[in-house]
């Protein structure tokens, strides 16, 4: 995934024009969607500080596959390598930590964007950022005459 920002960016990592959409707690950071990318939040600094550094970025136009896959390690690996073959552009597929540990009976369900595979708490969570982000993607797509 590309990278938009690390530690020294700016507090404010919006851009002019930019708003929050929807934003979900994950095995990872923070997910957020905005109405130009899909960001990966992750807490910075001491405990207690309200800094979210961005640990990776998509541009909503660049969003090529999207889709929810179970709590099976192998299988959402599988699907995670499969979009980024399909990926227009060459991106390694990556889990960011290891989503999949101590989560034994629990019903979660990783998102994958891209072959970037993003473990939400439970599978409802996942379906809705699915939904939200295809939305968002398709109005972005609008907006800069794509589609």
């Amino acid at each position: 995934m590309p990278l938009f920002g690390h530690k020294d960016a700016p507090a404010n990592y919006l851009r002019a024009n930019e708003q929050v959409l929807g934003q979900w707690k994950t095995h990872h950071g923070e997910l957020q969607l905005t109405s130009q990318r899909c960001l990966m939040l992750k807490s910075a600094g001491m405990m207690g500080a309200n800094h979210h550094e961005i640990a990776w970025g998509l541009e909503l136009d660049q969003v090529q596959n999207l889709q929810v896959v179970g709590g099976n390690a192998n299988v959402a690996a599988q699907a995670a390598g499969n979009a980024a073959g399909q990926a227009a552009y060459n991106i390694s597929p990556i889990s960011i930590g290891n989503p999949f540990g101590g989560l034994s009976g629990a019903n979660h369900a990783s998102l994958v964007i891209n072959g970037q595979s993003v473990t939400f708490h439970n599978e409802n969570d996942a379906n809705l950022a699915q939904t939200q982000i295809q939305g968002a993607k398709d109005a972005r797509m609008r907006e800069l005459g794509k589609a």
